[in-house]
């Protein structure tokens, strides 16, 4: 079995032709998990998954709309210790979506109970490698406030984890962009 946090492989699509890569993984209930791809190098691509759940999943592995050698495939998750805690947990904000580049971009972290920052681990990373630095700090009783600033524009992956597993839809996929510049238009 493999640990939610480790499920990664690549696919070599260098010899296929021109296409495009398609890549889906399904939970044991049938629902969707967050995958992430991005190149290494020409035809080379990393696959990145974070399942929440623990079971069989299956993995279906696309190259312009046709199974490649292998695929579908099953890979059986083993969910971290923590994650019956990391279930309970809310993570909310606009920022799980979209932000701007060299800007501060927040969300919030609630649990019933109580939390700390100490609790959780957050990380932002972009798809050419880049991370953003995070500060998590306490906005009341049972929240925290989490705050980052991504360098530059792309896609980047935010990773909400308690006790070392993925709270509910970690990694978040978020699109960040160039701030708007309406002080830069003339009528």
């Amino acid at each position: 079995p493999v640990q939610p946090s480790a499920a990664e492989f690549t696919v070599d699509t260098s010899e296929g032709g021109g296409g495009d890569l398609v890549v889906r993984c399904l939970a044991p209930d049938g629902t969707a998990v967050a995958t992430y791809q991005s190149m290494e190098s020409r035809g080379v691509h990393t696959i990145k998954m974070s399942p929440v759940v623990s079971g069989r999943h299956t993995v279906d592995v696309l190259w312009s709309g046709d199974h490649i050698p292998g695929s579908p495939f099953s890979m059986d998750v083993e969910m971290a210790k923590g994650a019956a805690a990391a279930a309970g947990l809310t993570v909310s904000g606009s920022a799980l979506s979209k932000a701007y580049a060299s800007t501060p971009a927040a969300f919030t972290i609630e649990a019933p109970g109580g939390l700390l920052p100490e609790d959780v681990t957050v990380s932002v990373s972009g798809a050419k490698g880049q991370q953003a630095e995070v500060n998590v700090r306490q906005a009341s009783s049972d929240a925290l406030s989490a705050i980052y600033v991504p360098p530059t524009t792309g896609a980047y992956l935010v990773n909400v984890l308690h006790q070392g597993a993925h709270v509910h839809g970690s990694p978040f996929k978020v699109s960040v962009f160039q701030r708007p510049r309406p002080d830069r238009c003339a009528i």
